[in-house]
């Protein structure tokens, strides 16, 4: 069996050639043919014509959006300044909260230095005023006695410790002293060049009272330490 191909080259021009009926030829159109146009009906589809690798014409082809293209652009280019502007928005207030943060500590250990300064200040001031006011006024060593008395454990005899410079006048108070505790009898004063002139130390076999300058200003600093928060 024999095989056959067609071959067609798409810039080969074709036409319809209509054969007629030799035996309905006259003897006028003997011996010759004519180009007839095509019947509609006989006409091959352009289609088929451009199956060799011609583009189809007449086809339509799909139209491209462009301006969905450009708004889809558009909206992929905005998310990504939106994203990026976020990011750096979030960087920069990170930035911003540990700024606060240390501009807080800062402020916190610089009031906290300020209070400790000004605490200083007023227990020297205070210390002064103390000791200009016990240098002034000699008397004031028998107040401290009393207070010592009045806050020591009731006992029969108690032996205090005081400067020398005060000996003389809590000696002259002595009577006056025993008198101001029931069941106390008896009052020994010894002098103590450690203990600051115008404090004493009260001790007993019950107890001991610390009265002197120094215990009685850190009890002043410890008031101040607590009524402004400190420790």
């Amino acid at each position: 069996m024999s095989s056959s191909r067609i071959l067609r080259d798409p810039q080969v021009t074709c036409q319809c050639v209509v054969m007629t009926d030799l035996s309905e030829v006259s003897a006028a159109k003997s011996g010759s043919f004519t180009v007839a146009e095509c019947p509609a009906q006989a006409r091959i589809p352009s289609h088929v014509m451009n199956e060799g690798g011609a583009e189809p014409e007449g086809v339509p082809q799909p139209q491209i959006d462009e301006e969905a293209i450009r708004q889809q652009g558009f909206d992929e280019g905005r998310q990504a300044g939106l994203d990026e502007a976020e990011s750096r928005l979030g960087n920069a207030t990170k930035a911003l909260a540990e700024a606060c943060r240390q501009l807080s500590t800062q402020r916190q250990k610089q009031l906290e230095g300020s209070r400790d300064d000004m605490l200083r200040m007023v227990l020297a001031i205070a210390e002064r005023v103390v000791m200009v006011e016990l240098s002034a006024h000699k008397e004031a060593i028998t107040q401290t006695v009393q207070q010592a008395i009045q806050a020591a454990v009731s006992a029969e005899e108690f032996h205090i410790k005081v400067n020398p410079a005060d000996l003389e006048i809590v000696q002259q108070h002595k009577p006056l002293f025993i008198a101001s505790l029931t069941g106390l009898t008896n009052i020994e004063f010894v002098t103590d060049p450690g203990v600051t002139a115008g404090g004493c130390v009260l001790e007993s076999s019950v107890g001991r009272v610390d009265a002197t300058i120094e215990a009685q200003m850190e009890e002043i600093a410890q008031t101040l330490k607590e009524a402004i928060g400190g420790e």
